[in-house]
């Protein structure tokens, strides 16, 4: 469950004589753990409000909130997070989609709970989707990339002065990544609307890009990416558009992208790209056999019946709980 997720991993954490920042608004349950049994411990639990964590963490050893959080559904604007490490401890950068604020990129060092607005170059009042760090190279820094609402922003020197990278749509772009095999293949999508929107990537670091479409429909609006670093790279995107009310998960193959001594992909026709609409063979093999094909449908369509079934289960079980929340918080 997730209590049972969540005491494992602080008890695994913490130690007698720790201290764990808080937000107040926590699910019941989470609260109950903080105050009255981790306390038998030694461990010292310390509640704020979910708006001054930032500026709270100090020398906790752990800092626990939810965003939105339960049953009380407060909100914390913090939609990505990265971490940049160095020789005697790591930098921190945060960034918010929305809400109020001056800046909306953030850089902590060494958790040290102090947070400051990211200037140098990085544009004010633009609001931040998605962070990403790769590996530095040769007598280098590690790069870091911002999706903003703006287009993408990189930094080479940890975020002290940042460029708006070229190349690229004037669009929003609300997925970044490295592969993390190679720092030099860089991926960025955007669920822009009048056909800006898309996956794109560089070979080089970000000198130069070109989109990487094949197999997404027309227009496409990419909500998530992900990474294979296999090789050739495989990249997944997900696809949503509003005017038909459709969605999908679509695998690319990135020919140029070829990593040394990764994974070799698989080859083209064991390849498969999911769609809106998949549609199952029903092309039967002389003598009665199904088709490879058709059976890889059969299981899949199985695989999908198993997790709804464990998702209204699941789902189920969250309301239960959640009612009695409330009855409790009632009382």
């Amino acid at each position: 469950s997730g209590m049972g997720a969540m005491t494992a991993a602080l008890m695994a954490l913490l130690s007698a004589g720790d201290e764990v920042v808080a937000a107040t608004a926590l699910y019941g349950g989470t609260y109950k753990l903080l105050r009255d049994v981790l306390s038998r411990f030694g461990v010292k639990a310390r509640m704020v409000e979910p708006e001054q964590l930032a500026g709270s963490i100090g020398g906790a050893k752990a800092c626990v909130f939810e965003s939105p959080t339960n049953p009380t559904l407060r909100v914390l604007d913090i939609a990505a997070v990265a971490l940049l490490p160095k020789a005697n401890g790591l930098t921190m950068f945060a960034g918010a989609d929305n809400g109020t604020a001056p800046s909306y990129l953030l850089r902590s060092e060494d958790l040290t709970g102090a947070w400051t607005p990211v200037s140098g170059g990085f544009p004010g009042g633009v609001t931040v989707a998605a962070i990403a760090t790769g590996l530095a190279p040769a007598g280098g820094q590690a790069p870091v990339l911002a999706g903003t609402a703006q287009g993408a922003y990189r930094s080479d020197d940890r975020g002290a002065t940042w460029i708006l990278v070229n190349g690229l749509p004037a669009t929003d772009f609300n997925a970044v990544q490295f592969n993390p095999a190679n720092s030099d293949q860089i991926y960025v999508a955007s669920d822009g609307d009048a056909g800006s929107g898309g996956v794109f990537r560089s070979l080089d670091r970000g000198a130069t890009w070109s989109p990487l479409g094949a197999g997404l429909p027309d227009h496409p609006r990419v909500t998530a990416l992900a990474l294979q670093p296999l090789s050739p790279v495989q990249v997944m995107a997900a696809n949503w558009n509003p005017t038909s009310a459709t969605a999908g998960v679509y695998r690319i193959t990135d020919p140029g992208a070829a990593v040394t001594g990764a994974t070799a992909a698989p080859s083209a026709s064991a390849t498969v790209r999911a769609s809106p609409t998949p549609r199952p063979s029903t092309v039967s093999e002389p003598g009665g056999r199904r088709s490879t094909a058709g059976q890889d449908w059969e299981k899949l369509g199985i695989a999908v019946i198993v997790l709804l079934l464990i998702a209204g289960v699941v789902s189920l079980r969250r309301w239960r709980l959640r009612r009695e929340d409330q009855r409790t918080y009632l009382r």
